[in-house]
């Protein structure tokens, strides 16, 4: 409830950036334990991190900005936490195996920080919104073109910013 609150009030920019932090501060904690309780206290902050970075703003961004074509827009952006999830999960053990599981966990801390909030800035600014008063959207949407509805305003940022919570949340089930 609370990622929607923000996000009605501020926009997706709000609850990502919060996540994000709320991430890096979660996997910093990782990287440092050294008792069994500095892990389910580093997960405290790793849930609502991923709560702020994952589907909720994405799929509201996308369902707000995208209104032919919807659920074609959020499939799209959705296959970037399976891509997340193919790729993370032999370059994590590759990590851990080479550099160790403080060292992968501090590397997935600055990845959360460079991946997202770099994209970020490719969305647009301040709350969503639909359609300017007025427009009447179209009667029926225009033959599919893949390219065309991946240029549409915010659809690839978000797409390749769901890829940091797949890679993290199925690198390591």
């Amino acid at each position: 409830p609370l990622v929607g609150l923000l996000i009605d009030r501020f926009g997706v920019r709000v609850p990502i950036t919060i996540g994000v932090a709320c991430l890096v501060a979660g996997f910093g904690s990782l990287a440092a334990m050294s008792e069994a309780w500095h892990f389910v206290a580093a997960n405290l902050l790793l849930g609502p991190g991923f709560a702020g970075v994952a589907m909720l703003p994405i799929t509201i961004a996308v369902t707000v900005r995208v209104q032919d074509r919807t659920a074609l827009a959020i499939g799209l952006v959705s296959a970037g936490a399976s891509l997340g999830a193919l790729v993370l999960a032999p370059t994590l053990q590759a990590l851990i195996e080479t550099r160790g599981w403080r060292a992968t966990y501090l590397t997935l801390g600055v990845a959360v920080v460079l991946v997202p909030l770099g994209l970020l800035w490719a969305l647009p600014k301040g709350r969503l919104q639909r359609s300017a008063p007025g427009e009447a959207p179209a009667a029926k949407p225009p033959p599919l073109d893949l390219r065309r509805e991946l240029r549409r305003p915010g659809v690839l940022p978000l797409g390749l910013l769901l890829i940091v919570p797949g890679l993290v949340n199925f690198g390591f089930q």
